[in-house]
């Protein structure tokens, strides 16, 4: 047995290497996210048994179809006194749908009212689930019009504050009875800031019921910027309802230009009613360059693409990576072969210049977000068969390692691919740091496996090439 994990362990670089290269070919050639229809474009099909009523999408063929925008492809719905007290959520093979929030199912408690004032999220098995937002129920209460006046959230019966940093949500209305401003709480009631920087929203609408503007205050109820450098926006609204444009505003409601370095962005959409492609602009309505020096983004196969001023697409090398996985693959093994070869001196310029390669790939010119950190254990990897974007992604992060984590191996100096793996936190605590990017526990386990497969390898051809030598002596 000692024998065998021994062997295992000397040929699991191999077996990495080889799996990799097969997801990444794999990838490269069936790259395309599925075609999913959002639920407007679907038909319903309504099944109701006692208190069960049954909502299914359907396609033009009459298939169940999953809708991209609601997350399931069926809906069960439980009554109890006229009131639906549980929701269960489906795919289209009749399994468990998981929600954006991290629940399958929903269940309602009514008070005397017949409003639902405890709101709590279900696993598949119908346990209280601890949502991403970091609470498993919703205490709610209601104004004199039986509108839904404060939130309060919970796990099990203590108060908790939620990933975004309050503990409750308060709603205000307008003559239309349409949310007109929105306060943040913690947990003595008063107001609190939002994670993005502001304690108090106030919201506008349009003649579609849509909203138009929308301003950030403090904690003092005095206008603030949020974490895109803005005091507000202004929306406008395609066919489809998809805000196709929205603009920075200052605290009178005039274009100016966020932190991304641009005013307006103008969006399309696709049929199922993802974001097919971005243009920025300044306050003036010309042509303006996000923070990659790009003036948007068109998105082809889940990955974006760098668009030029007049809106083609424009070259950039971490770009193009980014988009050819193929060529990441040639790039990634050519580079390591590059690394065994080289010797002294120029192994050192080789290490030197790859280090800055990396950099420029993972910290230069790297957008600014709301979401700066993503810290939930192998959460990329759990969709890793499910989405071709964010498996190009953890391979592009595998292999991005994998020629450096070759060009440090030294047998008198076994253990040097720890600093390799301490560079990988330090970029990622430095994307945390300076807001760009997006600090993930995941990019510092691909970035590991890329380390460990380049290192392996070279340490298993360079222990071969010794006892070659040792048999021909």
């Amino acid at each position: 047995m000692l024998i065998n994990m021994i062997n295992f362990k000397k040929i699991l670089p191999i077996c990495l290497l080889l799996a990799v290269i097969g997801a990444s070919l794999y990838s490269a050639f069936n790259g395309s996210e599925p075609s999913e229809l959002p639920s407007y474009r679907l038909e319903i099909r309504e099944a109701v048994d006692g208190d069960v009523k049954r909502l299914d999408y359907i396609d033009s063929d009459g298939n169940v179809t999953f809708a991209a925008d609601k997350h399931y492809a069926t809906i069960i719905k439980t009554y109890r006194d006229g009131h639906v007290v549980l929701e269960q959520y489906y795919d289209e093979k009749g399994d468990p749908a998981v929600q954006t929030a991290g629940h399958y199912a929903l269940e309602r408690h009514y008070n005397d009212a017949g409003l639902a004032d405890v709101i709590t999220y279900l696993d598949k098995d119908g346990e209280p689930e601890v949502t991403t937002s970091g609470y498993s129920s919703i205490h709610r209460s209601y104004n004199d019009l039986r509108l839904a006046d404060t939130d309060t959230y919970y796990i099990g019966d203590e108060q908790v504050k939620n990933v975004n940093g309050f503990y409750a949500y308060k709603r205000g209305y307008n003559e239309e009875k349409r949310i007109s401003e929105i306060e943040y709480l913690d947990e003595h009631g008063e107001l609190t800031l939002h994670k993005n920087g502001y304690a108090r929203i106030t919201r506008s609408y349009n003649d579609a019921g849509k909203v138009e503007y929308e301003f950030y205050f403090g904690t003092e109820r005095e206008p603030v910027k949020n974490s895109s450098g803005c005091y507000g926006l202004y929306r406008e609204y395609d066919e489809d309802g998809h805000a196709n444009v929205i603009t920075f505003v200052d605290a009178e409601g005039r274009p100016m230009v966020g932190n991304k370095g641009y005013a307006t962005v103008k969006r399309t959409y696709k049929e199922n009613g993802s974001i097919e492609s971005l243009r920025y602009f300044d306050a003036e309505g010309k042509p303006s360059t996000g923070l990659r020096s790009q003036y948007g983004i068109e998105y082809v196969d889940g990955q974006g693409v760098y668009l030029d001023e007049d809106g083609t697409q424009m070259f950039r090398l971490d770009n193009y990576l980014n988009n050819h996985l193929f060529v990441v693959v040639l790039f990634g093994i050519a580079l390591t072969v590059m690394a065994v070869q080289l010797k002294g001196k120029w192994r050192v310029a080789f290490i030197i210049g790859y280090l800055l390669f990396i950099c420029g790939m993972t910290l230069a010119y790297r957008e600014s977000g709301v979401d700066q950190s993503a810290s939930e254990f192998l959460w990329s990897y759990k969709e890793f068969v499910k989405s071709s974007s964010i498996r190009q992604t953890i391979l592009n992060n595998i292999w991005l390692f994998v020629p450096l984590g070759a060009a440090v191996y030294s047998s008198e100096h076994p253990r040097r691919w720890i600093p390799v793996i301490g560079l990988s936190i330090v970029i990622e605590l430095i994307q945390l740091a300076l807001g760009i990017g997006l600090c993930e526990i995941d990019d510092v386990i691909s970035n590991s496996i890329g380390t460990f497969i380049g290192y392996g390898i070279v340490r298993m051809w360079s222990l071969s090439r010794v006892s070659n030598k040792k048999s021909a002596d």
